[in-house]
C-alpha cells in the first residue's frame, strides 16, 4: 500500500535516472535514503533546484515497495554561502565522502544529522572552515565506533601530561609513552578540546586558536582514519590542491 512519508534531508549524491529522473541520496534521521525525483535532468524542470547537492530539503515522497518518489519539497537552507565558495565546498564534500564511504559503521544517524546540520550552518561563516573539518572528522569517530578517550593513561590510569598514541589506542602518560607520539601534550590537549567543545559555544574566536596547529592535527586524523578504517580520503586530496598544501 502506498503511503506518504515527510522528512528533512540533505542533499549527499546525485545520478541520472530514467526517464528524466534524478536518483538522489540524502541524510535523513534514519539513515541515507534515495528517491527519485522525476523531470529533475530537464534544465527548465521545476524539480531541477531540488537536486543541487548539500542543501536541506523538506520534502514528502511515496514510500511503496522499493521504489521511492518525491511529491513534495521545499529548500529549507540552500547553504548558498557553501555552495558559492569553492574552498568550503570542497570542504562540504570531504565530509559527504566519508559520510558515503563509511556509512555502513555509523552508528546513530539521529545524532549525524543534527551533527550535519550543526557543521553546516558554523561553516558558512566562518574564516577557519578546515579546523571545523578537523571537528567533523573527529567526532564521527565516535559515530563510526572508533571514538577517542582522552581521559587517562592507557596503561596505568594516571590523568597528568597525556600524549595520543593512535597504535596505544589512546594517551599515555609521560613515563609509558613511546619514542614514537603521533601528538604532543599540547597538541592532545588541542585536539582533545576539538572532539569535547561544546558545538553552541564555537565561534571564529575560538577556532583561531588552532589554526597554526592544522597542519599536525589534520595529518594525525588522516593516520588515525588510515589505520583504524583502512580509509583515505580522495575528496582531501583535492581538496589540498586547492589549498596548495
Amino acid at each position: 500500500m502506498e503511503r506518504i512519508v515527510r522528512k528533512l534531508g540533505v542533499v549527499l549524491k546525485t545520478s541520472e535516472y530514467k526517464e528524466n529522473a534524478m536518483l538522489v541520496k540524502l541524510l535523513t534521521k534514519d539513515g541515507i535514503e534515495q528517491i527519485i525525483v522525476r523531470g529533475a535532468q530537464k534544465y527548465e524542470g521545476k524539480t531541477r533546484v531540488l537536486t543541487n547537492l548539500l542543501q536541506l530539503l523538506d520534502f514528502n515522497r511515496t514510500n511503496y515497495l522499493s521504489v521511492d518518489t518525491l511529491t513534495e519539497a521545499v529548500v529549507v537552507n540552500s547553504y548558498y554561502k557553501i555552495s558559492s565558495d569553492v574552498i568550503k565546498y570542497n570542504i562540504a564534500c570531504t565530509m559527504v565522502e566519508k559520510i558515503l564511504v563509511l556509512q555502513a559503521s555509523i552508528t546513530d544517524y539521529n545524532l549525524l544529522f543534527d551533527f550535519v546540520i550543526e557543521i553546516f550552518d558554523l561553516l558558512q561563516d566562518s574564516s577557519y572552515p578546515m579546523v571545523l573539518l578537523n571537528i567533523f572528522e573527529l567526532r564521527l569517530t565516535y559515530l563510526l565506533g572508533i571514538g577517542m578517550s582522552f581521559k587517562e593513561c592507557h596503561k596505568c590510569k594516571s590523568k597528568e601530561n597525556l600524549s595520543f598514541n593512535i597504535r596505544e589506542g589512546g594517551v599515555l602518560c609521560d613515563k609509558h609513552k613511546h619514542s614514537f607520539m603521533d601528538l604532543t601534550i599540547e597538541e592532545t590537549n588541542l585536539v582533545k578540546m576539538l572532539y569535547l567543545y561544546n558545538l553552541n559555544k564555537i565561534n571564529d574566536e575560538f577556532l583561531m586558536n588552532f589554526n597554526p596547529f592544522f597542519k599536525k592535527i589534520d595529518y594525525f586524523i588522516n593516520v588515525y582514519y588510515s589505520d583504524y578504517l583502512d580509509f583515505r580520503s580522495k575528496a582531501k586530496n583535492i581538496l589540498y590542491k586547492l589549498l596548495q598544501y
